[in-house]
């Protein structure tokens, strides 16, 4: 029984780790994230990239800080720029964003 205890103590100590790590994960999002994005791919024969600025701008979910909104800003040499925005959340590490 002992055994069996721990075991059971064990795999719920596990699941709350990942939890909070989730959390802290959410939480280093918070903000405005700015940087450069390559969009690679093939035409006829050719190999062509495309660099644009993006601004991405997160915010957490001060109730559940595992998800939030946010919203994108793809900036096109002419300086016009798309706006998309998002939902996002962080499950077992992993960010998932849905437009």
């Amino acid at each position: 029984m002992k055994r069996l205890l721990f075991y059971f103590v064990a795999a719920v100590m596990t699941l709350t780790v990942t939890s909070c790590e989730d959390d802290e994960i959410a939480r280093t999002l918070d903000g405005i994230w700015e940087g450069e994005v390559a969009t690679e791919y093939f035409t006829y024969r050719n190999y062509t990239a495309d660099y644009q600025y993006v601004d991405i701008h997160f915010y957490t979910d001060p109730s559940r800080y595992a998800s939030g909104t946010g919203v994108e800003y793809d900036y096109q040499s002419n300086h016009y720029y798309t706006k998309c925005e998002f939902t996002f959340s962080v499950k077992s590490g992993r960010i998932y964003l849905n437009y």
